[in-house]
């Protein structure tokens, strides 16, 4: 029906979740059938309990507080700005309360979908192309989906109302605007009906199940075009759904979907490579894990020629002498190294706790320097290496706090580059093995941040390498920018621990205000470009912020200092 019916239906096939059928001699079409879509559905409801108790936690509430006390010693130093005007006509309350738009379908009615769409356009008898032993190859037909994707447009036309009679006798050109709208969808309806008859069968999508030893446990391949390339495969066993993507694949299969619709190509990048699994996992009652991972190395970019230009001269005489332009070629693409998984996601709704993990590996994106800047010699590559980002989270109801465990940057040290010039770099606990454990506590209604082995973090700026790229006319990158490490060091009091806390003042009339209090170990913040700006804040003791800067202090550290908390 049209291209964008057509597409619908790949759409539906490849986001379909399906699982199940016995181990028997024969691969049984309707054990395929309705196994499969028993097992779909009650895991799509489990996930959706299971998610229920999450927008209703209250754990999170108590790590909030200190925001105000950090927020307060921020405003210190720099004011926030007034608010923005009401929109014209609109009061102040329309404009933040949220949408209150109706509810989206529930877990159950969206298992409801999966089951129709599995049982009339996956599964359906008339769709059996060939049979083995243990599997099973189903090829998606024109005949099976397109006079069903009719109906439901046909039957959404005749609902079309435009509320003619909602402030009495309606009026005929109210009647008469809805007739004719309902016309012209009669009439697009069938105008996609005869394109997707005409188009969906040259797709030769297929899916093929292959029964594996055990209950219940089923591969799926979907198969596109003559040469059946197999974008994703689908793992399905009693208690998990997993599909895997392989991008190579799925450019295959995008090209040759595009030319059977009489549309340009999508234009992937020349390197479009890599596998990513997506999966749900049922782990017991209410227990339900999601995780994201990168099966093989993702590579995806390529490269590209481009004109650059520098600015032009004036001679003498007053003439505009302009350089003939460059051609260059730039790098545009986005590697990251295996990992799985990369990002998961468990609910234990009885438990009611919340963990998340995430574990990135190196990641690098690479972009044209001249996309970036727009004076000088922009040739060169701008490098964005990620070393890596790892940590899980632990939040429970009922325990107030936060337990973050392996946080850390990678093996080593992150950075932005022009070429092999570092404009930016960050280290973390680079002789500390490189991660920490940090665990939030709440104390008398306040948060108490505590970690192990303590925090040594590193960031080098050199943000004035790139004022020859910037406009002449525009402000160059501030001193406390130029070429400079800071440094943030939290050290283990004598229990073996550091811990930091907010600080608010009892009364307004308090000499310092809000700010950090050291409760164990000590504190210090400094930089390399001015060991005498270092501030260091005792045990006991709290860091506080001030707007005005004393003469010859520096921009950052100066507006920070360490003092009694009163």
């Amino acid at each position: 029906m049209k291209n964008r019916s057509s597409l619908l239906l790949v759409t539906l096939l490849l986001g379909s979740f399906t699982v199940g059928c016995n181990n028997d001699e024969s691969a049984s079409i309707t054990e395929i059938r309705s196994q499969s879509t028993e097992l779909a559905t009650s895991l799509i409801r489990d996930f959706g309990a299971s998610l229920e108790f999450v927008a209703s936690m209250q754990s999170v509430e108590g790590l909030t507080r200190g925001s105000d006390t950090v927020t307060n010693m921020q405003n210190r130093i720099s004011p926030p700005p007034a608010p923005p005007a009401p929109w014209p006509g609109v009061s102040q309350s329309a404009q933040t309360s949220p949408d209150a738009g109706g509810p989206g379908a529930t877990a159950d009615e969206a298992a409801e979908e999966v089951r129709r769409v599995l049982e009339e356009y996956v599964f359906a008898d008339a769709n059996v192309e060939e049979t083995g032993s243990d599997w099973a190859l189903f090829r998606i037909k024109a005949s099976t989906v397109c006079p069903k994707l009719r109906d439901e447009a046909t039957q959404a036309c005749t609902e079309i109302s435009w509320g003619c009679d909602a402030y009495g006798t309606p009026s005929p050109d109210c009647l008469e605007g809805e007739t004719q709208d309902r016309l012209d969808c009669m009439t697009r309806s069938e105008t996609d009906f005869n394109d997707c008859m005409a188009k969906l069968d040259a797709m030769e999508i297929r899916v093929k199940v292959t029964v594996l030893d055990g209950d219940h446990n089923l591969d799926l391949e979907l198969m596109v075009g003559p040469a059946r390339a197999n974008p994703i495969d689908f793992h399905l066993r009693t208690n998990s759904i997993a599909f895997d993507v392989d991008l190579a694949a799925s450019k295959e299969a995008l090209n040759h979907l595009a030319s059977v619709l009489g549309e340009d190509a999508p234009g992937l990048p020349a390197a479009f490579a890599g596998v990513l699994r997506f999966s749900l996992t049922k782990n017991g009652e209410q227990d339900l894990s999601a995780a994201v991972s990168i099966l093989q190395d993702l590579n995806i970019g390529g490269e590209y020629t481009d004109e650059v230009y520098v600015p032009c001269d004036i001679d003498p005489d007053g003439n505009e002498i302009c350089p003939p332009p460059t051609v260059v070629t730039h790098h545009l693409d986005v590697k990251s190294a295996a990992a799985d998984p990369l990002l998961s996601l468990r609910v234990q709704a009885l438990e009611q706790k919340l963990t998340v993990a995430v574990d990135v590996n190196r990641t690098q994106i690479t972009v044209p320097f001249a996309e970036v800047f727009d004076f000088g010699d922009r040739s060169g590559d701008f490098i964005v290496d990620l070393a890596g980002l790892n940590f899980q989270a632990v939040l429970q109801e009922g325990v107030e706090g936060l337990l973050l465990s392996g946080v850390g940057f990678g093996d080593s040290q992150s950075s932005v580059r022009h070429g092999s010039v570092v404009i930016a770099a960050l280290d973390l606990n680079a002789g500390l093995g490189r991660m920490l454990d940090q665990t939030t506590t709440i104390v008398d209604g306040w948060p108490t941040f505590s970690f192990d082995p303590g925090v040594a973090l590193d960031v080098y700026l050199n943000l004035g390498y790139l004022d020859q790229f910037n406009d002449p006319a525009g402000e160059p990158a501030p001193s406390f920018a130029r070429d400079q490490t800071y440094s943030i060091d939290l050290t283990p009091g004598a229990a073996g621990v550091a811990q930091l806390t907010p600080f608010a003042a009892p009364t307004p009339e308090s000499l310092n205000g809000d700010g950090i209090k050291v409760v164990a170990g000590a504190l210090s913040a400094g930089t390399s470009a001015d060991p005498a700006a270092t501030v260091t804040v005792g045990e006991g003791l709290c860091l506080f912020g001030r707007e005005a800067l004393a003469p010859g202090a520096h921009e950052i550290l100066g507006h920070f200092y360490a003092a009694a908390c009163e």
